[in-house]
């Protein structure tokens, strides 16, 4: 609840004040990945991670700009393969942040699990992509992998529950042509295993990949012509479940802008975009960016440089710019933003009791 409010008032500073500090902070921890996902290109590149001081410092600078008053979320790669991954995590979390984490679940087990529940993170996001074990299978690339996600979410709800943790259990999942007729049963799965909701991602171009604004015709993942017709029925069924109250975590917006995505996905359609003015992420390498389809604005190797001289920089003033007048079809989870209106209500939903 102190956390949620702490982020709320940053959103309403922000929303007021003409000097704006980053509200959502993306921190790629590690490269390193032990899945085979089709849809990334990630696990196939050379192992790379500052080390575990550097992290702990970059975290004591965020704080000083911040003032903890921001959502950190932790990905990779996968973090939980990084020795020094949760001791970061657990030390981001001691700094009263709104801390997240995303992993695969494959190595969960009741140890890191306790661990997890028990640190004060915001939210635990379990990537699945399938409710039928075989279907997670081939996004995530072996076999086995639907088995082990599900085992790992059952851990970690018995020891959300042994803890009496408040941190969230999230899933997050991709919708494309193989998994589209299990989008919504898994949605009431979440429900029954009285999990704290769900987010969706559309298929985008495979992570890592050089940007081709034609990649979804030679993709085997977008949808055929003729399946838009199925395509466009879940998506209304997500919207009537959203307005329902159930605890789907995109905005109505961004829902509502999945059908046109899915019928070319590189027609423009939105307005200005806030991710100039609100995110960072920075790569295991130490690298900060705005946005990904954007330059870097700065790397935290070198001397002297820290993240409020970085966000503050001619340079992260010019790509800001850029970001403004960029009109890319962009529906990425993360850089999906909600409307002032939109976190004032999800400050509600998060406060409040589920439906289950």
């Amino acid at each position: 609840m102190k956390k949620t409010l702490g982020f709320g008032l940053q959103a309403l500073k922000n929303f007021l004040s003409g000097e704006k500090q980053p509200t959502d902070i993306y921190i790629m921890l590690t490269s390193r990945c032990n899945s085979r996902c089709i849809m990334c290109n990630e696990w196939k590149e050379k192992p790379f991670e500052l080390p575990k001081k550097a992290w702990f410092s970059i975290i004591d600078d965020l704080v000083g700009f911040c003032g903890s008053f921001a959502k950190i979320n932790f990905s990779g790669g996968e973090v939980l393969t990084m020795p020094s991954g949760l001791d970061i995590v657990q030390h981001c979390a001691s700094k009263n942040f709104a801390t997240g984490i995303v992993t695969n679940g494959f190595s969960i087990n009741k140890a890191i699990a306790r661990k997890l529940l028990t640190m004060g993170l915001f939210n635990i996001n379990v990537s699945v992509d399938g409710l039928k074990p075989e279907t997670h299978d081939f996004f995530r690339g072996f076999q086995g992998a639907g088995k082990r996600v599900f085992e790992s979410i059952d851990i970690l709800l018995n020891e959300k529950k042994k803890a009496d943790s408040k941190t969230r259990i999230i899933l997050k999942t991709i919708i494309a042509r193989q998994n589209i007729t299990e989008i919504i049963p898994l949605i009431n799965w979440v429900k029954k295993k009285k999990l704290d909701g769900i987010s969706f991602q559309p298929i985008a171009q495979t992570f890592g990949e050089d940007e081709n604004v034609n990649w979804y015709k030679k993709s085997n993942l977008w949808p055929r012509k003729n399946e838009l017709s199925k395509i466009n029925k879940v998506l209304d069924e997500i919207v009537s479940l959203k307005k329902l109250g159930y605890q789907i975590y995109n905005p109505l917006s961004a829902l509502q802008a999945f059908k046109a995505y899915f019928k070319n996905p590189s027609v423009v359609s939105r307005g200005e975009c806030l991710v100039g003015s609100e995110d960072l992420t920075i790569f295991c390498n130490g690298e900060v960016i705005l946005c990904g389809k954007f330059p870097v604005i700065g790397d935290l190797r070198i001397k002297d440089k820290d993240i409020k001289k970085i966000w503050y920089s001619k340079k992260a003033d010019k790509v800001r710019k850029m970001i403004k007048n960029c009109r890319k079809k962009c529906l990425l989870t993360c850089y999906t933003k909600y409307s002032f209106l939109e976190k004032i209500k999800l400050f509600f939903q998060s406060s409040s009791p589920k439906l289950h």
